[in-house]
C-alpha cells in the first residue's frame, strides 16, 4: 500500500504528468473553440459556412492521407479518426501523423560521410545465397555488415548490466550510451557511479536518452547532476511545454546503444530502469535479452551514434576523432549492426522479419512484447506454418499496455488454426525482440513486430550468421517456452464474444497504438 501511494505522489509531482495536464488543456481548448463556434444557432450562415469549410476540409485531409506514402492500415486507422472527429481529427493527424525528419537524421545522411564501405570480400564467406540476400539487402539501409566479430548473449537483463558494468571499467578512450528510457533507482545509480569514475580518469562519457521515452520517470535534474560530473548528455526529441501540440512527434529514439572505445557495443531491449534487471517488479518476471559484440563491426555503431548525438547536441563531435583502430580475431561469422531509420521508405526491420520468415525450412522462434501484425507478416508467417516449418512465438502472459496486448491476442485466432504456435510467458512480462531461424542466422535488438518499430521509431539491432551465439539465443526461447502456456483454439474459441467485439476495433486502430 505504501508502495502505491508513493508512485501515485511521484507521478502528481513528475513533469510527465504537467506536461500531460497542460496537453489535456490544450486539447479541451481545441474541442471547446470547435464547439463554441458550431453553435451560433441564431447566425445560420456562420454556422453553416463553419460546418462548410470543415466538410472541405476533412475531405482534404482524407485525400491527402489516401494519397501518402504510409501503410494502408496506418492510412485507414487516420482516416476513421478523421471522419468521426472531423476538424479534430485534422489537427491530431498533423500533430502526431504529418511529421518531417531532419535529413541529418536519415541513413541517407550517414551515406554521405563516406565513412562506411562495404568489403566485398565478406560475401564469400556467406554460402547460402538465401542469407547473402538478406544482407545484401539490409546493408540498403547503409551499414555494412562484417567478418571477424565476437558476440555473446545474455538472457536476462542482469546479465547484461553486470557484463556491461564490467566493460564500462575497462573503457581507455570513450564511453558512448543510448537509451529510449531512463528512470531513476539504483540502474541509474550504479550506472552514474561507474561512469563517472571513468571521467576522473579521462575517459569522454556521452549519454543521449529520448525524451518522450523517459518524459514519465526521468529524474529531476539529472542533465545537471551529470554534467556536473563531466557526462556530456543529449536529448531526442526534447518534449517542449510551450505549443506543445505542435512539438510532439511520433518519431521517437527507441535505439538501445552502448560503445566502448569502437571495439565494443551492445543492444537489445534493455533500457535505464530498474525493472530492466529485476531489481524493481512491475509486470511478474521481466524477461528482457541483450548482445555484446567486439570487433571490427562496431565501428556502425560508434558513427550512427556522433550522427545523433551531432543532431541533439550544440556540441559537434568529429567522427574521425573516435574511429580507434585495434586487432580483432580473424571469425568467418557475418555481423550487421543496422539502424532503421522511419523516413527512409526501406523498411528495414520490417524486410528483415519478413526474408527470415520466408527463407526459413526448418524452424524460426520469435520473441516479442507486442504482436501487432498487417497481413504481409500474418500470411508470411502462416505460409511458412503450412510448409512445415515449425513457427513459434513468445509474447508476455502479464501486459505492459493492456491495449496492445488486447491487439496481440486479436492474432492468435487465424496464426494458431494455421498452424502458427503461440506461447504466453506465464512467470511475467517479456521485453526481448529476439528472431533466430536454422541455427544459421538471428537477430537480437530493438525491434518489436508492431507498427512502431516497423514504421515510426528509429530502431538498432544485429543481424547474425554463422556464430554459435545463434545456439544461445535458441536455447534460451526453448528454455523460456517451458516455463510458458501454449495457447490452443480451443482457449481461443472460449472467449466471449464482447472481448473477440473490443479486439477487433483495437485492430483498426492498432497503427496509432
Amino acid at each position: 500500500m505504501k508502495h502505491k501511494k508513493h508512485v501515485v505522489k511521484s507521478f502528481f509531482k513528475s513533469r510527465f504528468y504537467f506536461i500531460l495536464t497542460l496537453f489535456i488543456l490544450e486539447l479541451a481548448f481545441i474541442i471547446v473553440t470547435t464547439m463554441f463556434l458550431s453553435s451560433f444557432g441564431q447566425y445560420k450562415w456562420i454556422t453553416t459556412t463553419f460546418r462548410f469549410l470543415s466538410v472541405v476540409i476533412d475531405m482534404y485531409f482524407i485525400i491527402y492521407i489516401l494519397n501518402s506514402d504510409k501503410h494502408p492500415r496506418y492510412k485507414l486507422a487516420w482516416i476513421l479518426l478523421v471522419a468521426i472527429f472531423q476538424v479534430l481529427g485534422v489537427f491530431m493527424y498533423l500533430i502526431f501523423a504529418d511529421k518531417k525528419i531532419p535529413h541529418e537524421l536519415t541513413n541517407e545522411y550517414i551515406k554521405e560521410q563516406g565513412l562506411l564501405v562495404q568489403d566485398e570480400n565478406v560475401n564469400q564467406k556467406i554460402k547460402d545465397r538465401d542469407i547473402l540476400k538478406q544482407y545484401i539487402s539490409t546493408s540498403e539501409c547503409g551499414y555494412p555488415y562484417y567478418l571477424n566479430s565476437a558476440p555473446k548473449y545474455f538472457s536476462i537483463g542482469e546479465e547484461y548490466f553486470e557484463e556491461l558494468l564490467k566493460d564500462i571499467d575497462r573503457a581507455e578512450h570513450f564511453i558512448f550510451l543510448e537509451y529510449f528510457i531512463v528512470k531513476n533507482g539504483e540502474m541509474l545509480d550504479r550506472l552514474v557511479e561507474k561512469l563517472s569514475e571513468k571521467v576522473k580518469q579521462g575517459v569522454k562519457v556521452y549519454l543521449m536518452y529520448d525524451d518522450g521515452g523517459s518524459l514519465e520517470a526521468l529524474p529531476d535534474g539529472l542533465n545537471r547532476r551529470l554534467n556536473s560530473l563531466g557526462i556530456n548528455v543529449a536529448v531526442f526529441g526534447p518534449v517542449k511545454i510551450s505549443l506543445l501540440l505542435l512539438s510532439m512527434t511520433n518519431h521517437r529514439d527507441h535505439r538501445k546503444i552502448v560503445v566502448i572505445d569502437n571495439k565494443i557495443a551492445y543492444s537489445g531491449g534493455v533500457n535505464i530502469g530498474d525493472e530492466y534487471i529485476n531489481a524493481e517488479v512491475r509486470f511478474g518476471c521481466w524477461k528482457d535479452s541483450g548482445i555484446r559484440v567486439e570487433g571490427e563491426c562496431v565501428r556502425n555503431f560508434t558513427l550512427s551514434f556522433i550522427q545523433f548525438y551531432n543532431f541533439c547536441s550544440k556540441d559537434k563531435l568529429d567522427y574521425k576523432d573516435f574511429l580507434i583502430e585495434h586487432e580483432f580475431e580473424k571469425k568467418d561469422n557475418v555481423v550487421l549492426p543496422f539502424v532503421d531509420s522511419p523516413t527512409d521508405n526501406m523498411n528495414t526491420c520490417k524486410n528483415i522479419h519478413l526474408n527470415m520468415i520466408n527463407s526459413a525450412t526448418d524452424y524460426i522462434y520469435m520473441c516479442t512484447p507486442y504482436l501487432v501484425i498487417d497481413e504481409e507478416l500474418e500470411n508470411a508467417l502462416i505460409n511458412a506454418a503450412k510448409s512445415n516449418v515449425d513457427v513459434r512465438i513468445l509474447v508476455p502472459y502479464i501486459p505492459d499496455k493492456k491495449s496492445v496486448f488486447m491487439v496481440t491476442r486479436s492474432h492468435y485466432s487465424k496464426l494458431v488454426s494455421n498452424g502458427v504456435r503461440i506461447y504466453e510467458y506465464t512467470p511475467g512480462f517479456v521485453h526481448a525482440k529476439d528472431f533466430v531461424c536454422d541455427d544459421s542466422i538471428g537477430l537480437v535488438g530493438t525491434v518489436n513486430m508492431d507498427f512502431r518499430s516497423y514504421y515510426l521509431h528509429y530502431e538498432c539491432g544485429f543481424l547474425i550468421h554463422n556464430d554459435d551465439v545463434l545456439l544461445d539465443v535458441k536455447d534460451n526461447f526453448l528454455k523460456a517456452l517451458e516455463l510458458s502456456h501454449e495457447l490452443t483454439m480451443k482457449e481461443i474459441k472460449n472467449t466471449r464474444a464482447i472481448v473477440h467485439i473490443a479486439r477487433a476495433v483495437m485492430n483498426v486502430f492498432a497503427p496509432l497504438l
